[in-house]
């Protein structure tokens, strides 16, 4: 019977995150697509393979960039040699992913709590909830989900080890965490993980025994945090901010900015209503700030529940301790390059929602109350599924992405730059041109965006307001060739 409540279980988990995302297979290409894959030769012969391993992640379309994701390439690169640039291939890509990430969350909490409610809840709350859309729809987003599937695989493993103590399980714990690192960099956190599950379920009292099998993922974090200082860092910021300003000058800004945007976070898990991206977070200078002081209040309201179940609650100490261990990255102790991204909710989510499946998961222990835990879970996930559907509408085409956007924000340089060459590809050159000037009249740093603008009037035949243009998009990047070639191209013209 427990055998085929768990298949039932894992069927369910699947069929929901399927309905879900079952209209995202003819949503276009669009944002960082373009550059991960529409213009990235990496991706297009496996003769490449060793550039994705050796250059950063924008350097196959001619983009200089911090970031560095090669896994993430090589499953383009197979995907392509398969189907080309069909876009359903990489959304059913992204979405497989999804999936068996939900199925690993089930089987871990499983196995680490021995409640197959709590680990079903948890995982068909977490495959269903909105918020993830981000990491999912958005084609380019397939570093989450590939991370957190070789972080959990890595997870899985290292439980595996402790329980039959068979090095072969060690070793590929040790293999799927490094390449989780080389997929995405903020599972660097991974090792502390290690260390909170060693802390609430081993048996040893002695604490250098208790974490020695963790010395091993520290040693390989520590040679990947060395390699992108050193030979990996090919911007040389590390995809942090590449201009000093208030925000990064200031580690107790930082500090005040996560604590404020925390409240945005949970906004998004407990509302997830108004979901966007390239979000305008204003940077907090005070601990007095309103924001700040009631997250601070949520912190110590936290803080209090886990000293309570630290002993008696052990799911809801995991899931407390998950959600704000994943963060920290994002915290802004090293100033990343955003201030909040929905995305980045994927991996600490898990131990949200393994809370509210903790909580859930007493009303199912008592009789009484036995069907308001059920309908609660079965409302939560259809609500969960019904908003998902339509935030994958907005993900459909460009025009729809970055007009969805700027319902909800000004607008930064780039949703401008990115909307206005949208309208030029079907046509509307005034609307293209309007959000081109709007775009350098909020931010003059973009070479992509004079050059945009001189192909535009170089369709007008302005001549002499493209060269303009080009001359300026090299100035801001001396490095960006396509000014160099299209410039080229007109004198040559010009000569003949």
């Amino acid at each position: 019977m427990e055998k085929s409540n768990k298949y039932i279980y894992a069927a369910l988990i699947i069929i929901v995150g399927i309905i879900a995302y079952f209209n995202i297979y003819n949503n276009q290409f669009l944002w960082d697509d373009e550059f991960f894959i529409q213009k990235n030769k990496f991706i297009r012969s496996f003769d490449y393979l060793p550039n994705i391993f050796t250059t950063s992640s924008g350097a196959g379309a001619g983009k200089l960039d911090d970031f560095y994701r090669p896994m993430q390439f090589v499953v383009y690169s197979v995907v392509y040699s398969i189907s080309g640039l069909r876009t359903w291939p990489y959304h059913l890509l992204n979405v497989s992913l999804h999936l068996t990430n939900a199925l690993l969350i089930f089987f871990i909490v499983k196995k680490l709590f021995v409640k197959e409610d709590i680990a079903f809840i948890t995982s068909v709350l977490w495959v269903a909830h909105p918020v993830q859309t981000e990491a999912i729809t958005f084609i380019s987003g397939t570093a989450d989900p590939l991370a957190l599937l070789f972080m959990l695989s890595s997870f899985f493993c290292y439980i595996l080890f402790k329980s039959k103590t068979k090095l072969a399980y060690l070793l590929a714990s040790v293999i799927f965490f490094t390449l989780a690192l080389l997929s995405k960099e903020i599972v660097i956190i991974f090792p502390l993980l290690l260390m909170l599950y060693e802390f609430l379920f081993s048996q040893e009292k002695n604490v250098a025994r208790k974490y020695k099998w963790v010395v091993p993922f520290l040693i390989v974090a520590l040679i990947y945090f060395i390699l992108r200082l050193s030979v990996l860092n090919f911007g040389g910021t590390l995809n942090l901010y590449k201009e000093s300003n208030v925000y990064t000058q200031s580690l107790d800004y930082r500090i005040y900015t996560f604590l404020a945007a925390l409240l945005t976070y949970y906004s998004f898990l407990f509302a997830p209503v108004s979901l966007h991206m390239e979000r305008q977070f204003p940077v907090h200078i005070s601990i007095l700030s309103p924001q700040v002081l009631i997250s601070l209040f949520v912190l110590f309201g936290l803080s209090f529940i886990l000293i309570k179940s630290i002993r008696k609650n052990r799911a809801v100490t995991f899931g407390i301790l998950w959600f704000f261990i994943s963060f920290i990255p994002m915290s802004g102790v090293i100033p990343v390059n955003a201030l909040i991204l929905e995305h980045w909710l994927y991996i600490p989510s898990i131990g949200f929602f393994l809370v509210v499946a903790s909580a859930i998961s007493r009303l199912l222990k008592h009789q009484k109350y036995k069907s308001s835990g059920i309908a609660i879970t079965v409302l939560l996930v259809i609500t969960f599924i019904f908003i998902s559907i339509n935030r994958n509408f907005d993900w459909k085409e460009p025009m729809i992405f970055y007009e969805n956007i700027l319902k909800y924000e000004e607008g930064t340089a780039r949703i401008h730059n990115n909307l206005g060459m949208a309208y030029a590809d079907v046509g509307k050159l005034k609307e293209a041109e309007k959000h081109y000037l709007k775009a350098i009249e909020i931010s003059d740093t973009y070479a992509e965006t004079h050059y945009n603008l001189a192909n535009l009037y170089l369709k007008y035949d302005n001549v002499n307001n493209a060269i303009l243009y080009l001359k300026r998009s090299i100035e801001i990047n001396p490095n960006f060739f396509y000014s160099y070639e299209l410039l080229g191209m007109r004198r040559r013209a010009r000569l003949m």
